[in-house]
């Protein structure tokens, strides 16, 4: 089926204590009915319905819509919900065609949680034999990039209250059978079809449907090893790398972004939508003022659930390499990250830093992995990688664990700064779904947090000496 012709979802969007939202994609089933198409939500099997919300599709998004409940109604923290998505027809009956649960999150700080993290999620992979693509069969009924999601929703422990993806969901860069970069998707349209074949498999959507993704930005999400000096006028072939950004970033929003709090208000969300993909390609800079003010792009969010408090970093779409002095994130981001980590200070709170590249170890240079490059990670900007960790530590500023992916690999980590009793911990998830060997332990550097970066053979890498 075409991606024009099919629906998609629902998914579990953006869950707090007292907000549920439901996202979903329409198809041509669902545009070519003149049916109002709502959602609601209900106490439980019996009773009527607490809350009804008509989906509001955005024709300059690929169709997708985004409801919330807990507006118009009290929904109560850590409680279960079901909803139910169907018609209205004429004599104002519910047709309802899809049913399932949804539980809000929890203030209490004595609860326990659990949360899955992933990233690199790649679908298509080449044999010798010819190939053989996830839309085949590998493992039984499984598809390929959906074998990770059904180990997760037939797990005996239950479902996790949450899942975090950290970045590269979908592989835009690479063409349709390939694990390198090649004939990237450039139209809208390509983009789109990238998310489509991912999100119509069906454990993942089985997932999707009971527990909300979080989700960050990485470079596959618009080209491989993506950062902001790509659109610049002085970059070679920028033409062509504006056209991937914009496209990159505006399927990301309608697919990744719009499940999270990256969206401030709903009833508004294609104004949200198109501020946050608005594109200024030259920076202005005024004498005194800092050359990154306006590089803020407004991609990273934050939430909370019982003691976990999360801050999602954006970690492309404000990263400069060699424009003024290279930077990860911008000015108010990190502003807005040192004033999270200062709001939840206290001990009780345990704070995750969601980072789609990872903060520690470094990676060593290997020069047979594309992902092991370290200039791509935190260890090509240690002097903002060294503002953060001692804001943290001046601070004294307990329990910080930062999450995240890229490298195809899972390690736990814990950086403890010289004869104090404070430290922060790393956690790197492995790739949910990817054909070949990832780095190993002896491809990072277990010793060194270098101070500064340099050049070297035209990149910028930590300075270990």
């Amino acid at each position: 089926m075409e991606r024009s012709e099919q629906s998609m979802g629902p998914f579990v969007a953006h869950t707090d204590t007292n907000i549920i939202r439901i996202w979903y994609r329409a198809g041509l089933e669902n545009l070519n009915d003149p049916r109002r198409l709502v959602a609601r939500i209900y106490a439980n099997e019996s009773a009527s319905h607490k809350e009804e919300k008509e989906f509001n599709f955005l024709n300059n998004y690929d169709h997708i819509g985004l409801i919330e409940f807990g507006t118009d109604c009290v929904l109560e923290e850590d409680t279960t919900y079901i909803y139910r998505i169907g018609f209205i027809d004429h004599d104002e009956r519910f047709l309802p065609f899809s049913e399932d649960s949804v539980k809000t999150f929890s203030e209490d700080l004595n609860k326990s949680i659990s949360f899955i993290c992933g990233s690199c999620r790649h679908l298509y992979v080449n044999h010798a034999n010819g190939g053989i693509s996830s839309l085949e069969n590998l493992d039984g009924d499984v598809k390929y990039g959906d074998r990770a999601f059904r180990s997760i929703y037939e797990s005996a422990d239950g479902l996790p209250d949450l899942m975090i993806m950290t970045g590269d969901q979908v592989y835009c860069d690479h063409e349709e059978g390939s694990i390198v970069s090649t004939n990237p998707a450039k139209t809208i349209e390509e983009y789109y079809d990238n998310y489509y074949r991912a999100y119509q498999q069906p454990y993942f959507s089985k997932l999707g449907s009971k527990i909300p993704f979080f989700m960050s930005m990485d470079d596959h999400e618009i080209k491989n090893d993506w950062h902001m000096d790509m659109i610049m006028n002085t970059y070679n072939g920028y033409t062509d790398n504006r056209v991937h950004y914009e496209n990159g970033v505006k399927s990301y929003l309608a697919y990744q972004a719009s499940l999270s709090s990256v969206i401030s208000n709903v009833t508004d969300i294609e104004n949200n939508l198109d501020k946050l993909s608005n594109v200024s390609y030259e920076i202005s800079i005024e004498e005194g003022e800092s050359p990154y003010e306006d590089t803020t792009k407004g991609l990273f969010y934050k939430y909370s659930h019982g003691p976990a408090k999360f801050f999602s970093l954006d970690v492309r779409a404000e990263r400069y390499m060699g424009q003024f002095s290279p930077q990860m994130i911008g000015e108010m981001q990190k502003q807005a990250l040192e004033e999270w980590l200062l709001e939840n200070r206290d001990d009780e709170y345990v704070k995750f830093i969601i980072t789609a590249v990872p903060m520690f170890p470094d990676t060593k240079n290997v020069f047979f992995y594309p992902f092991g490059a370290p200039e791509d990670k935190w260890g090509g900007f240690c002097e903002q990688r060294i503002e953060i960790l001692d804001f943290i530590r001046t601070n004294n500023i307990r329990k910080v664990v930062f999450v995240s992916g890229d490298v195809h690999v899972s390690l736990f980590s814990t950086l403890l700064y010289n004869n104090q009793d404070i430290g922060v911990y790393s956690i790197i998830s492995s790739g949910l779904s990817w054909p070949v060997p990832g780095l190993q332990r002896f491809n990072f550097d277990w010793k060194n947090i270098p101070k500064e970066s340099i050049y070297r053979s035209g990149k910028r890498v930590p300075n270990t000496a």
